[in-house]
């Protein structure tokens, strides 16, 4: 009688076991595809380093060079991560703008940054770029945008004016990187401007 009882006990436990470890199988599994979710919604967007003409063969990057329509696009984003911030997305923006620098400018942008930084933070600062107008150097990577650049402080504007930026790439086995922003408004060459040139 006792072995017949001990033997309904241990059959009740393993069916017990062999439940809890399906639960905790599943639950193991959801924990996974959770973090697996959690780390794709939350990740900071990569800036593109891809190439589009899978899309539109318009939007070509090659070995060493860019095509109009991407170059358009990437300076599009760059711009819009330089020069549209509050004091709560600046960090991050500029982060993301850090990503894509080569790494033989990194250190100089990294300063610059960061000296931005302070001053968006001590002027709370705002800022929105409206690029109007393009000039492209195809031969060396090179893309003027003009437009209307609006900076404030809290709700008051304290400057809208055109304003020129040039950005110049380095395009290396399909990858395109950042070499440079440069604020080449007024200037007289501004796709050759050297910054410290008065010309």
């Amino acid at each position: 009688m006792d072995s017949k009882i001990i033997e309904k006990e241990n059959s009740i436990l393993e069916r017990a076991l062999k439940k809890e470890k399906g639960i905790r199988f599943v639950i193991l599994t959801l924990l996974v595809i959770m973090t697996i979710a959690f780390i794709a919604k939350s990740a900071d967007p990569i800036v593109i380093l891809k190439d589009f003409g899978d899309t539109n063969p318009s939007e070509k990057i090659e070995k060493k060079k860019a095509s109009k329509t991407y170059l358009r696009k990437i300076t599009d984003k760059v711009t819009s991560l330089a020069f549209i911030y509050s004091p709560k997305t600046a960090a991050r923006n500029f982060d993301q703008l850090l990503n894509i620098v080569t790494p033989s400018s990194f250190g100089e942008m990294q300063k610059i940054i960061e000296e931005k930084k302070a001053k968006i933070k001590r002027n709370n600062a705002s800022s929105v770029f409206y690029p109007k107008e393009y000039i492209f150097d195809l031969d060396n990577q090179k893309v003027i945008a003009k437009g209307n650049l609006i900076i404030l402080s809290g709700e008051k504007i304290i400057s809208n004016k055109q304003r020129a930026f040039r950005c110049d790439y380095t395009v290396n086995d399909y990858l395109i990187s950042l070499d440079g922003i440069i604020d080449v408004t007024d200037k007289k060459d501004p796709m050759n401007y050297v910054p410290g040139d008065n010309k």
